[in-house]
């Protein structure tokens, strides 16, 4: 246990400066400002969270096909379902916040006018 903690202050130095170059620190993001920020991130839990939400629907099926008619077990199953649904709600209304947040600071910015009726983010591919 001491030999692992002795190596972890040993190596900390190494990995907290390895991103630096000439003693400044460098944004590994790509991204202009707070709100492509924002929609990056609601892209990411989007992303990942509606598999998520499919396997969770999966699964509450199978509560549901392994209940039987047994009232308890049919009251966990809706349990699920229904958390489940509320799960996928608030991670599609995350992502219709950050849409709206999206357009409202774009406007903001440019002035007040000539915002898009359905604003996205702008794609960005990395090129080797």
């Amino acid at each position: 246990m001491n030999r692992i903690l002795i190596f972890l202050v040993m190596i900390a130095p190494i990995v907290a400066f390895a991103g630096t170059q000439g003693g400044k620190f460098e944004n590994p993001l790509t991204l202009e400002d707070f709100r492509e920020f924002v929609a990056a991130l609601m892209k990411v839990v989007v992303i990942f969270g509606m598999p998520l939400v499919a396997l969770a629907l999966v699964y509450s099926g199978f509560l549901f096909a392994k209940a039987r008619g047994n009232s308890r077990d049919l009251d966990t199953a809706k349990k699920n379902f229904k958390n489940t649904i509320y799960g996928a709600v608030l991670i599609m209304g995350a992502w219709v916040f950050a849409m709206a947040l999206w357009g409202t600071v774009g406007q903001i910015i440019n002035g007040g006018g000539g915002g898009s009726a359905t604003p996205s983010p702008p794609v960005r591919t990395i090129s080797a």
